[in-house]
């Protein structure tokens, strides 16, 4: 599998686990074992684990030019 591939399945991985309100408005109930956490704690380590996939997709996207 590529790299840019498993960073992909990774994401959507964590996405799901994660993004309860956003998998309830799909009707997508399967991964529901936690409410998100809301709070300020909670939003800045959803903030900082999102920017690490941006950057990893970044280093990804210059390394294959």
């Amino acid at each position: 599998m590529s790299h840019a591939l498993a960073l992909a399945d990774e994401y959507w991985d964590y996405y799901r686990a994660t993004a309860q309100m956003w998998n309830i408005d799909r009707g997508d109930v399967d991964q529901i074992e936690h409410w998100e956490d809301l709070s300020p704690a909670g939003v800045a380590g959803r903030l900082e684990r999102l920017a690490s996939f941006a950057a990893r997709s970044r280093e990804l996207a210059t390394s294959a030019e």
